[in-house]
């Protein structure tokens, strides 16, 4: 019962937006309600809506990015999602889930230096007695040596 009223009140959000295309808002909304209900494929498509709307919106283009992760089946990032990564942290160089997952695609593609470029400016950005910290520090310390 409860599930049919919550796919119902999706569906009520996406009609709407067939009526006010514009609707940034709408769209991101509707795209987070698909990834909820395990519907990515839609999620996508209403997170390419969004981008559409505002494609210089970095937080825009990480959920895009984010999305495009969740689908991936091997775990990894997948190329296009390191692409939009990284025109994210052109928009906003300090953006801070930018710059974690850009340094994770790199080091699943051996690029340890770019990697640990990307993770040593995201160390700035965090609390060093902070858990962030700790496992960004480690995932440094993983890489192999230059």
């Amino acid at each position: 019962e409860q599930m049919a009223l919550i796919e119902g009140m999706v569906s009520q959000l996406a009609e709407r937006l067939v009526e006010e295309p514009g609707d940034l808002e709408g769209w991101l909304r509707l795209s987070q309600s698909y990834r909820v209900l395990g519907r990515l494929d839609d999620a996508q498509v209403a997170v390419a809506r969004a981008v559409e709307l505002s494609p210089d919106d970095p937080l825009v283009l990480i959920q895009q990015a984010g999305l495009m992760m969740a689908a991936s089946e091997d775990g990894l990032v997948p190329p296009a999602a390191a692409v939009i990564f990284r025109r994210a942290l052109e928009l906003e160089p300090d953006n801070s889930e930018a710059l974690f997952y850009s340094g994770v695609a790199y080091a699943e593609t051996n690029d340890s230096t770019a990697a640990r470029a990307e993770w040593t400016k995201l160390l700035t950005l965090l609390d060093p007695g902070g858990d962030a910290f700790a496992q960004v520090q480690l995932r440094m310390d993983a890489l192999p040596a230059e």
